[in-house]
């Protein structure tokens, strides 16, 4: 698996999306409007099953930002990758298969 640190959230494998967008090398500026595209405008994309939105607190704990990420099932993510015409998009997605199939 590449270098995508994956997480659980409710029993679930997922990547956060800016893991994601990054491993599959899209321009860091078009950022918001992908997500809102292929995420949260998408009524296809199903929140808690598709996607999770968890607000982090800042890990500085002087720091009292709190943010919100968004974090793609390891199935979306690969759903997401027939959608993006790249190697690196096809890469990762042979990758995440693999590892869903190594789950089983």
């Amino acid at each position: 698996m590449t270098d995508i640190p994956i997480t659980t959230i409710n029993d679930k494998k997922v990547i956060s999306a800016t893991d994601f967008y990054q491993a599959i090398q899209l321009h860091p500026a078009h950022f918001q409007r992908w997500l809102s595209v292929n995420v949260t405008d998408n009524p296809a994309a199903l929140p808690h099953i598709d996607y999770f939105v968890v607000k982090e607190k800042s890990k500085n704990h002087k720091d009292p930002t709190v943010k919100i990420v968004y974090y793609f099932s390891l199935w979306f993510c690969s759903e997401l990758c027939c959608h993006v015409r790249s190697e690196e998009a096809v890469r990762v997605k042979r990758e995440l298969v693999g590892y869903r199939l190594r789950e089983f």
